[in-house]
């Protein structure tokens, strides 16, 4: 008895045991369809075993490819279609979680005034335009600057300057961060300039005015007219 191709013989004679030698079997020893995925090991088929691009769109099941098996910092923007997006606009996601396309807001206000002039204590000045709604949640970069005309010297440092910020849910506030103080006037007239920007979050879900907050002057200043222009991008 001899063995056959791919075969090998612990004897000629007598009891005899045949087995497959190491490479014996080659893809046109196998009929095809004959091998089931029940007949893999798991774990034997591995990267080694699947030539380059053998893998395409349709063999891989709905659903299969999860955010667990998506490696970070791989998805490039060449991979994101537009979703119906135009030029300058951006994704955004609304007070509901639900993303989509936003334009940044933009708006520039003309100068508003005090018109009885400061009083003791906080003074509030917003644009006349009054509040906004935005069509989005971000973040609002504020501009807003002012500056006190004041019909006599001004010999002692003036009030502190912020950004004023109303939100339909809390109401007149300001951005919280150090005041910058008007300097004293020697002379009658217009005061240094004070400028300053803040990040303002925002949500879809209130409303919102931005403007200049000149608190707590002393009786040299009270009563001289405060002067604001403010700005902001949202985005």
């Amino acid at each position: 008895m001899t063995a056959g191709t791919g075969l090998s013989m612990s004897a000629a004679t007598g009891a005899v045991t045949a087995s497959i030698t190491v490479g014996g079997v080659t893809t046109t020893e196998i009929k095809d369809a004959t091998i089931l995925s029940a007949d893999i090991a798991n774990g034997a088929v591995d990267t080694l075993q699947i030539a380059a691009l053998a893998v395409g769109t349709a063999k891989i099941s709905a659903g299969a490819v999860t955010a667990a098996k998506i490696a970070p910092n791989t998805i490039t923007f060449d991979r994101f279609a537009n979703n119906g997006c135009t030029g300058g606009q951006t994704m955004k996601i609304d007070g509901a979680g639900n993303w989509g396309c936003a334009n940044p807001y933009n708006n520039v206000q003309p100068q508003t005034t005090i018109g009885a002039g400061l009083v003791a204590g906080g003074n509030f000045i917003f644009p006349i335009a009054g509040p906004f709604a935005p069509t989005f949640s971000g973040v609002c970069m504020v501009t807003a600057s002012a500056q006190v005309n004041s019909p006599a010297p001004n010999p002692t440092p003036g009030p502190f300057f912020r950004v004023a910020v109303f939100n339909s849910v809390g109401g007149n506030g300001d951005d919280g961060t150090y005041g910058f103080y008007f300097p004293p006037a020697p002379a009658a007239g217009y005061s240094a300039n004070l400028t300053r920007t803040s990040a303002i979050p925002i949500s879809s879900a209130n409303t919102y005015n931005f403007g200049c907050y000149v608190g707590f002057p002393d009786a040299n200043w009270t009563g001289d007219l405060a002067q604001c222009n403010v700005s902001w991008v949202c985005y």
